[in-house]
């Protein structure tokens, strides 16, 4: 709470606090003991409604001020209520004092209000109508205590969201720098070797063929950073849609890098294309990337099968190659773990399935219209 609404709470207890004690000796009842109880009623008021910070002694403070107005609500004759009723509206807003204790005051109040007026005689409907005055107070306090729990869970789950939000935003342009340097970088080192065995050949023009490709490649690599930075920094998340045919172009693109590497690949494409969102022809063109990279990293010289199958619901884009030996196909890591958040986050959802036999190895993305 800021420290203008609290001063203004502060001065509105004020300002009925004296109005209280005002009435207590200027009415047409004169004043008597039972006035100053009920000033003593008011000045534990004001102690629990100024010490809100100190929550115990704020709840003790009221519940004092609870039970002494109470027995002296009919002795001053009603006057007294006042402060009954803004002690159960403390005692039952402060939604971190535990609920027992606001009900016993609910309970205590009319109780004790029935022993104050012993002797007194002030008629059933006088009763009643002082009774529900109390019942009311319990009533809006209880209101206020939900809607203040409310509040705060409300702002808990918005902590929460926003947590979450930047965790996925981190997960995000992780898995793009993930999959940007994982492909550019690995294909240089590639083609550096190349170069670096046709250089001590003495092959020097195969050589500054394989250094100009790598420069390309290094090119490509910036350029596809700048666009995933650029796609993060402007993500508003809107649900744009590509051309059909810009999935099958970037990843026959990444085939015909592959195979610029010295890799073996095929690539063949089945079914009618229909436009895919943004988010979903990132998701499949990424994943043929990662596999592609994969298969140039733990089954190099191996023949690479890739193809995009379209149906009505889905498509699905497969990538497999052959594996002689243990090292042959990855066993998990961030790349094959961001193809499966890519999926997860796509409104429309997919699936995404990872598999090895004793001779090839396999990755299948599902990705639902």
């Amino acid at each position: 709470m800021n420290t203008g609404r609290r001063s203004a709470r502060a001065a509105l207890h004020l300002v009925g606090a004296a109005l209280v004690t005002f009435w207590l000796f200027a009415g047409e009842r004169p004043a008597d003991a039972w006035s100053w109880i009920g000033v003593l009623a008011v000045l534990a008021w004001l102690g629990a409604a100024l010490l809100r910070g100190a929550q115990w002694v704020s709840a003790a403070l009221a519940a004092v001020a609870l039970v002494v107005a109470s027995v002296a609500v009919i002795s001053t004759g009603g006057i007294a209520l006042t402060p009954v009723v803004v002690a159960l509206l403390l005692l039952w807003a402060d939604d971190a004092l535990p609920a027992w204790a606001a009900i016993t005051g609910s309970i205590a109040a009319p109780a004790l209000l029935a022993v104050g007026a012993i002797g007194q005689a002030p008629g059933v409907p006088t009763l009643l109508a002082l009774g529900g005055g109390m019942v009311i107070a319990s009533l809006a306090g209880a209101s206020r205590r939900q809607t203040r729990r409310f509040l705060r869970q409300a702002a808990t789950l918005r902590q929460q969201q926003q947590e979450s939000a930047e965790q996925a935003a981190r997960a995000a342009v992780a898995r793009d720098l993930h999959d940007v340097l994982a492909h550019t970088l690995g294909g240089l080192v590639l083609q550096l070797d190349a170069t670096e065995a046709l250089i001590e050949r003495g092959d020097t023009d195969a050589a500054l063929v394989r250094s100009r490709f790598a420069r390309r490649l290094a090119g490509e690599g910036l350029d596809e950073a700048r666009r995933a930075v650029a796609a993060l920094r402007s993500g508003d998340g809107r649900d744009d849609h590509a051309r059909p045919e810009a999935v099958m172009d970037a990843v026959d693109d990444l085939v015909r890098t592959h195979r610029s590497l010295g890799g073996s690949a095929t690539f063949e494409t089945d079914g009618t294309p229909w436009e895919p969102s943004d988010a979903q022809t990132a998701a499949l063109v990424r994943a043929a990337q990662e596999a592609l990279s994969n298969a140039r990293r733990h089954a190099s010289g191996h023949p690479v099968d890739v193809s995009i199958r379209w149906s009505t619901d889905r498509v699905l884009l497969t990538v497999s190659n052959d594996v002689t030996d243990a090292g042959g196909a990855p066993s998990g890591g961030f790349g094959l773990r961001g193809m499966r958040e890519r999926v997860a986050a796509l409104p429309r959802g997919g699936r995404v399935d990872i598999s090895r036999d004793r001779s090839r190895f396999q990755v299948r993305m599902e990705v639902h219209r």
